[in-house]
């Protein structure tokens, strides 16, 4: 049986997949799946990115090298891997409404903010359950040696979360509106944009579920 319990739940690929989700929508979901190995040209798609979203797919592309979300991906416990357990099915929920209020941002929906759906997606993706096994021992190499680095490392990464990568969500939430300014009428500006976003961005934003202040 497999094993692996991951401790952080896949907040890069929710990025992603709310991308593809609109790019299906507006033309173009086909240069995103070739890009990812699917088929297809990539230096077309790669062409369709550069003249398309030319400040929103870079950042994002940055946001999925970042060394702490390489590190989101392999941190897992060593515990058979349950089969749709009670974190799992938060963590979906709150995937497709983050997904949703996205694409519905892109668009200009009224009344959408798409960082309070992060805000429950991040509230969600934490197995604490599966950080206590890790915590209490792991097979995996890159792992640190100690209970006590692992404790840190899981803390630390809890504080990227809640902390710089929310804000390059937020980030790229208004590249994507200035990439698509030329072909979306958006009702306010920019200025209001950050403003709905920045809403409730802060210390106290995030419930310290396991530490992390």
């Amino acid at each position: 049986m497999a094993k692996g319990n991951h401790v952080f739940n896949d907040f890069d690929g929710c990025l992603l997949s709310a991308f593809a989700d609109f790019l299906e929508q507006a033309g173009g979901g086909e240069h995103l799946r070739a890009l990812g190995g699917s088929g297809g040209s990539e230096a077309a798609a790669r062409d369709f990115m550069s003249s398309r979203y030319t400040t929103s797919w870079p950042l994002l592309v940055e946001i999925r090298s970042r060394p702490q979300v390489k590190d989101i991906h392999w941190i897992q416990d060593d515990a058979v891997v349950g089969a749709s357990d009670e974190n799992s099915q938060a963590f979906g929920a709150a995937s497709r409404a983050f997904r949703d209020a996205v694409v519905a941002w892109a668009w200009d929906a009224p009344g959408t903010n798409p960082m309070e759906a992060w805000r429950h997606l991040v509230n969600a993706g934490v197995d604490k359950t599966a950080w206590d096994r890790f915590v209490a021992g792991s097979s995996i190499a890159q792992a640190p040696k100690s209970s006590e680095g692992r404790a840190a490392r899981c803390i630390e990464l809890e504080k990227f979360i809640r902390g710089e990568l929310t804000k390059l969500a937020a980030r790229w939430l208004m590249a994507l509106r200035a990439d698509l300014k030329a072909s979306v009428d958006y009702k306010k500006d920019a200025q209001s944009w950050q403003k709905t976003l920045s809403n409730g961005i802060g210390r106290d934003w995030f419930p310290p579920a396991s530490g992390a202040k």
